[in-house]
């Protein structure tokens, strides 16, 4: 299993999953998402333009039920008192090819080596609502098991790793981007948590697909809460 879990993870770097990341963060008492690299280095973009197209799904959860946030422009500004935020987003498809990477999906692509559609889910959390977790959320979802907002530097997050709403083994999950472990057999994982103020956790698949479109989807997820 140890050699397998290995081997899966560098399958998975072989691919730009964690190139550009999506985050959302709180500013002047809005909620808003951003896209690009929440700590970049010195040849990369903090945050990348984005279109509203790119978000496929906006969903806020407070008081026991859900609403869809409409997105007009971007970036998406989320002024609603929302307990919970799930974002669906997608940049489509991407193609490595033997002259570089382009966006576009492989039978369009000129030499192409391989593609995959991108397909990124994120949950931000305000307020604890357990029923909000309670739902199948599509695509891949990292979920916390207890409230994490009650949490301190130095305790550990107990998560499950969900994708259309069952447990996934075997997947790698990032903490500040950094590799922290793979999800056991049912799913779970601990991550401790390092340091206060807001929580990047992430994790990513991938998926065989029978297109020629592409070769693979890959499903990535974020999630994000602060710590006092």
């Amino acid at each position: 299993m140890g050699i397998f879990r290995s081997f899966f993870v560098v399958c998975l770097l072989i691919l730009p999953v964690w190139a550009h990341q999506l985050w959302m963060e709180e500013e002047k008492g809005c909620l808003v998402l951003n896209y690009g690299h929440i700590h970049p280095s010195e040849h990369e973009t903090e945050k990348i333009q984005y279109t509203p197209d790119s978000i496929k799904k906006a969903i806020c959860y407070k008081n026991g039920s859900f609403s869809d946030i409409k997105v007009e422009k971007t970036p998406l500004i989320v002024k609603n008192n929302c307990s919970v935020v799930f974002v669906q987003f997608s940049t489509g498809y991407w193609t490595k090819t033997v002259e570089g990477t382009v966006h576009l999906p492989k039978h369009r692509a000129v030499n192409p080596v391989y593609s995959w559609l991108s397909i990124e889910n994120l949950v931000f959390i305000k307020k604890w609502e357990q029923a909000a977790f309670d739902t199948r959320f599509e695509g891949l979802v990292i979920l916390p098991l207890k409230d994490p907002l009650k949490l301190k530097e130095g305790d550990k997050v107990r998560l499950v790793v969900l994708l259309n709403g069952r447990p996934v083994s075997d997947v790698p999950v990032a903490y500040d981007g950094k590799i922290r472990g793979a999800t056991d057999e049912n799913g779970r994982i601990n991550i401790r948590i390092k340091h206060p103020g807001l929580q990047m956790i992430e994790a990513s698949i991938r998926q065989k697909l029978n297109s020629n479109r592409a070769d693979y989807v890959v499903y990535s997820s974020t999630l994000n809460f602060e710590v006092k």
